[in-house]
């Protein structure tokens, strides 16, 4: 029997992707949960997938980051973020919808796109400063994240 960390292919690790089906199940869940009938139940379900799912999704990203071609990984994501954005644009236009074409509001797909460019890019040039300090700023940073009421 494998183990949690064998692979039966060279290049996959069944823990690992099974930890990211786990986690896309979770988003279904939650845009789901985001949508749903009874507001309390719901909403808790939405707030406890949403504390956890996201920066999970970094760290295993992260799990398999390399410094390798660092620019030309941030062009591609840049890249797919914009035609995402202007793909969404004009599907919104030809459902009679008023579309408002802005490089900085949207969910879903293209804000992972653009934020694993800018994560991609800060685990770069953050590289030589100690992750401890790094840790404790960002939990820092969270928490005053979510003092934000917009």
């Amino acid at each position: 029997m494998p183990s949690a960390t064998s692979s039966t292919n060279s290049n996959r690790i069944p823990l690992w992707d099974n930890l990211k089906f786990l986690l896309i199940l979770l988003v279904v869940v939650g845009h789901f949960a985001e949508a749903g009938g009874s507001p309390h139940l719901f909403r808790s379900v939405f707030l406890f997938i949403y504390s956890f799912h996201m920066p999970a999704f970094f760290f295993v990203s992260g799990l398999f980051h390399s410094n390798k071609d660092i620019p030309k990984k941030t062009v591609v994501y840049l890249t797919l973020y914009i035609l995402m954005k202007a793909v969404l644009f004009v599907e919104r236009s030809l459902l009679g919808q008023k579309p408002t074409f802005s490089l900085f509001t949207e969910s879903g797909i293209p804000w992972f796109m653009f934020a694993m460019a800018v994560f991609g890019l800060l685990t770069y040039l953050l590289r030589d400063v100690d992750p401890r300090i790094l840790v404790l700023f960002f939990i820092i940073t969270a928490c005053f994240a979510g003092y934000d009421t917009k």
